[in-house]
Formats: C-alpha cells, sequence, structure tokens
C-alpha cells in the first residue's frame, strides 16, 4: 500500500486531535479552577506569594506554611478571567488542551500508515485531560525535555541545548510536576546513548538547580516531597486514583505502549533508554489516571523511530497548526450551536453551590464552615468569608485528615465524631452524599436553612 499523501495526513492528524478538542467542550469549570483564580487573584492584588494558607480553617486556627506552587499559571489564569470573563477560562481550556495535545502529536509517527492508529490512540489518551489545569504545561515540557534529551543521545553536542534550564525556571513556578522531566532527564544519564555520560549529567543538575529560581527556593520541593508520599488521596480522589478499567484511554494507553514494547524488543540493538521509558510509563498509567498522557509521550519517542519507508514527513509547525486548528474548530462549532450547549453559568451553577452561597452571603450566617472536597474550592473563591474545612490542595491537609473528610461525608463509621464537624455552626452539603440524610434524621441539632436542586444548607442548632 503507498503511503498516505499530504492531505491524507493531514486528515487524519485533524481527526485524531478533533477527539481530546471536543472533551473541552464541558461549559462547567473544574473544581480545582476556582481556588486557582483566588490564588491569582491574591498574587495581582498584593504582588507577591502567600507563605501561609490564607483560605482554610486549619490556617485561621494557626499559620500553616503553604506553597502556592503554581502561582504563575494561577496568575495567567485569573488575569485572564479578569479580561475575558468565563469565556476567558473556557478558551484557556481549549488552547491548553491544543499546546499538550499538539507536544505529543508532534512525537507521534510521521511516516507510513501507522500515523493514523497510533494517532487516533494518542487522541484517545489526551481526552481525559482536557481540563483547564496546569498540568498541559508539564506534558508540553515533558515532551520537550525528550525531544532536546534524543539528539544528545544520538550524538548531537549537549552544549546546544542549555537553553532547556531556562524552560526548567519556568516550569518550576506554572506546575510542580517538574520531576516528570528529571525522569526523562535521569533515564537518559543512566542510558547515554552514544552522549557523553558526563555531559548530560552536566544539562540534568543545571535543570534542577534551575527549578530553584522560584519565590519558594528549595521549599518546592518540599511539595514534590509530599505528594509522593501521600497515601490516603491516591485511593479517595478520583484524578490520583487508578485509572477504571472499563474507560476507553486505558485502553488506547495499554494499545500504545503494547505496540512500543514489541517495537522495542524488536530492535536491534535494544534501546534501553526507551525500553526504561516504557516500563516507567506503564507503571504511571496503572498507579494514576491523570498520568496517562505519559504513556502516550513514550509512544511517540519508540514509534517514531520504527520503520524505513520514506514518506513525506509533516513539519512539527504544521503538526502543532492542525492541532490548534482542530481545536479551535471545535469550539467555534460550540459556539454556533453545534455540540452540547455553551452555557457556562447555567453548568457552573448545576455543578457548584453557587445560590447557596449567596444566601450564606446575603444572610451573613456565621461559621466555621463544612464542606465537601469537590466544592472547596468553589466556596473559596465564591465566599471568602468563611474559611473551608477542605478543598482540592491535598498536600495541604495531609492523607489523615483528606481521608476523614470522605469518609464522613460517605457516611462512614463516626462521621459523628469528625471535629471538622461536630466543630461547626455552617455545612453546605451537596443533595446526593449520605452525610446530608443523615443530617436531615438529626433536626434537633441540625436544622435545613436553604435547599436546591444541588445542595442543602445546614444551621447548626443551639451553637
Amino acid at each position: 500500500m503507498p503511503p498516505p499523501s499530504r492531505p491524507v495526513q493531514l486528515a487524519i492528524l485533524f481527526a485524531a486531535a478533533a477527539l481530546p478538542a471536543a472533551f473541552t467542550l464541558d461549559p462547567k469549570f473544574d473544581h480545582d479552577t476556582w481556588w486557582h483564580l483566588r490564588v491569582g487573584q491574591l498574587v495581582a492584588d498584593t504582588g507577591s506569594v502567600p507563605d501561609t494558607d490564607p483560605f482554610t480553617r486549619l490556617g485561621q486556627e494557626r499559620p500553616t506554611p503553604w506553597v502556592a506552587y503554581s502561582w504563575l499559571y494561577e496568575w495567567g489564569l485569573f488575569k485572564t478571567y479578569a479580561a475575558f470573563g468565563e469565556a476567558g477560562i473556557v478558551w484557556a481550556r481549549t488552547l491548553l488542551g491544543a499546546a499538550s495535545t499538539a507536544a505529543v502529536f508532534v512525537l507521534m509517527p510521521n511516516r507510513g500508515w501507522r500515523m493514523a492508529p497510533a494517532a487516533l490512540l494518542a487522541g484517545v489518551a489526551m481526552m481525559p485531560l482536557m481540563k483547564e489545569r496546569p498540568w498541559h504545561l508539564t506534558i508540553v515540557f515533558t515532551a520537550l525535555t525528550i525531544g532536546v534529551v534524543k539528539p544528545i543521545r544520538d550524538g548531537s553536542p549537549a552544549s546546544r541545548a542549555w537553553w532547556l534550564t531556562l524552560v526548567y525556571a519556568v516550569w518550576a513556578n506554572v506546575h510542580v510536576q517538574f520531576v516528570m522531566g528529571w525522569l526523562v532527564l535521569g533515564l537518559a544519564c543512566t542510558f547515554p546513548g552514544r552522549a557523553r555520560r558526563r555531559s548530560l549529567m552536566l544539562l540534568t543538575a543545571g535543570c534542577v538547580l534551575a527549578t530553584l529560581c522560584n519565590p519558594y527556593f528549595a521549599r518546592l520541593h518540599v511539595v514534590v516531597l509530599e505528594y509522593a508520599i501521600q497515601t490516603g488521596p491516591l485511593r479517595t480522589v478520583q484524578e490520583l486514583a487508578p485509572p477504571d478499567p472499563s474507560s476507553p484511554w486505558l485502553w488506547a494507553v495499554l494499545g500504545l505502549l503494547g505496540w512500543s514494547g514489541v517495537v522495542a524488543v524488536r530492535r536491534r540493538p535494544i534501546d534501553w533508554f526507551e525500553a526504561a521509558l516504557i516500563v516507567v510509563a506503564l507503571v504511571l498509567t496503572l498507579r494514576m489516571r491523570r498520568d496517562v498522557w505519559f504513556a502516550a509521550v513514550t509512544a511517540g519517542v519508540v514509534l517514531r523511530q520504527a520503520g524505513t519507508v520514506p514518506v513525506d514527513q509533516l513539519s512539527k509547525k504544521l503538526v502543532v497548526g492542525v492541532v490548534t486548528a482542530a481545536f479551535v474548530a471545535i469550539r467555534l462549532l460550540n459556539l454556533a450551536g453545534l455540540g452540547p450547549p455553551n452555557d457556562i453559568a447555567a453548568a457552573n451553577e448545576r455543578a457548584y453551590p453557587v445560590r447557596s452561597a449567596a444566601f450564606v452571603r446575603d444572610r451573613e450566617l456565621p461559621g466555621p464552615l463544612f464542606n465537601s472536597f469537590d466544592w472547596g474550592g468553589y466556596l473559596i473563591w465564591s465566599l471568602p468569608t468563611h474559611p473551608v474545612s477542605i478543598d482540592g490542595r491535598t498536600n495541604l491537609y495531609g492523607s489523615e485528615r483528606v481521608t476523614r473528610a470522605m469518609s464522613t461525608w460517605a457516611g462512614g463509621p463516626g462521621w459523628d465524631a469528625d471535629p471538622d464537624l461536630t466543630s461547626a455552626k455552617l455545612v453546605i452539603a451537596p443533595r446526593e452524599l449520605p452525610l446530608t440524610g443523615l443530617l436531615r434524621g438529626r433536626p434537633g441539632e441540625w436544622q435545613v436553612a436553604f435547599e436546591d436542586e444541588t445542595v442543602v444548607v445546614f444551621v447548626a442548632v443551639g451553637r
């Protein structure tokens, strides 16, 4: 079969990119977006980053050290919101998704018909990541790191890649997962190929030191350790849990890794750097659904080298352009009325306690507040007068507190002994959670002050 023509290549790439692009159309904001916005506002208003947590009951009870590890991303997100409103957030999601997807596709095969299954599987793998999160920048910078490491391992001088340290200086201020880049560099130092190991080690050391260029200096690296040793959130927080075995993106990723494994083993001599990447990608995929993208990046590195059919390859700029065009086209079609409704305010009102927060503000109901995990970020943004009991910043609370909060909201044993609940005067509760029904069953302790189809607000009796 002759290799695909340029128009066919472009059509395949556009169709594959349209798969994750369609997943950017949910008008509802991600639950972490709200606290990211509040941090960005704080940085914009004060011109500095916080050293202690200003948003929670924990921080109000005693000064609690906290590192705003994505402060630069949060500042940019808030500035986007301030300039363009809610629509600016969904457009930011579109462009972030386009950037991370393009970074993966640039690494994918551009020769022969293998580009079709590779691109389509990679597109499916990227679907669950299409939220307005700083992890898109980590995907871009990790792919960039691999793109730099590969020619060095093939014999290019490492001295030409010292600009990568500047990337790490930026990376350390937008997302704490710069350790993924360290992982790639560490594997390259272990399996240097035709490169001088000493040159790779010096480049790696420069990239590590560059991450100290942040307002917190070495304190930022403590956050990495905190997330690494947490166990409770890995069992209870959806994005940190292992992937659902029935999800199509998991099987797409496993398909890519299996294909890559066969290619890597059959190639002679075996490139142990690629083999190590495949093993690490498999571990990350099975451990945490948030990191499935690493498998797509790894597959791109391995599969792009397969085959010898000389065909017209797409340039990196063209790949980025086509992927971006797919994301923008999907967004514009949605604005024109195709696809899901684009009512951002209504979607957020269905997902978050919008009216109940306004009710609490208008009635000036006193705290302390007890809230659910997923709503903590929204309440940080919409109800700043009431410090939250928990939100998505799991490293701030620690495994024990996160696990206890999840158990309490699930109506687990000892729910009525949770100190954050027993000391609260106000509970903003999702209607569907078991704790809401348990509180209804104790009218002598908790009185319903407000209720709609999303939320029930309880106030404590006699406190």
